[in-house]
C-alpha cells in the first residue's frame, strides 16, 4: 500500500492491526536493543512513577528541564542552543510555513467543530470530552 500525506487512504481492521502491531514490535525491538530485555519486559507493565521507571532501566536519570538543558549544554562543550519540539521546531526551520487556524479550514470544508475555537489554531480531540481516542492537528500553510 502507498501512503503519503495528499491522497487518503483506508485500511481495513484487519491491516490496521497488523501495521499497529509492526509498530509496536519495532518499538519494544528499539527498547530492548538499547535498554535490554527487563526495559522491554517493563515497558509492557507502566505507567511508572519517575524513580520506578529510572530503577526498571527504562530512563538514565530523574530531573527537571533546566537540569536537562543544563547537561546537555555541558555535553555539547557549551554551545548555545535551542531546544524546540513538534509544530515549533518545524516553523523554527522552516519560516516559509505559517500556521493557519484549524476551526477555519474545517469551516471552509462546510464542518463545523463545537470546541474548535477553544484549542485554536490547533484541531484537538480529547477522551474525556469527545469519547474518542485523542487527536492533535496543525494546519500550516506554505507561503507562495
Amino acid at each position: 500500500m502507498a501512503v503519503n500525506a495528499i491522497q487518503p487512504f483506508a485500511l481495513t481492521a484487519v491491516e490496521a492491526a497488523q501495521l499497529l502491531g509492526a509498530i509496536r514490535e519495532q518499538w519494544l525491538q528499539g527498547i530492548a536493543e538499547s535498554r535490554g530485555a527487563g526495559a522491554r519486559e517493563a515497558s509492557e507493565d507502566g505507567p511508572f512513577g519517575a524513580e520506578d521507571a529510572k530503577s526498571r532501566g527504562l530512563v538514565d536519570a530523574v530531573g527537571y528541564l533546566d537540569e536537562a538543558r543544563d547537561d546537555a549544554k555541558k555535553l555539547s562543550g557549551g554551545r548555545s542552543f535551542d531546544l524546540r519540539f513538534g509544530v515549533a521546531a518545524h516553523a523554527a526551520e522552516h519560516p516559509d510555513f505559517a500556521v493557519v487556524s484549524a476551526a477555519e479550514v474545517l469551516r471552509g470544508q462546510g464542518v463545523e467543530v463545537d470546541h474548535a475555537e477553544r484549542f485554536a489554531p490547533w484541531f484537538v480531540m480529547l477522551p474525556h470530552l469527545h469519547d474518542t481516542d485523542g487527536f492533535f492537528a496543525a494546519v500550516l500553510e506554505k507561503a507562495a
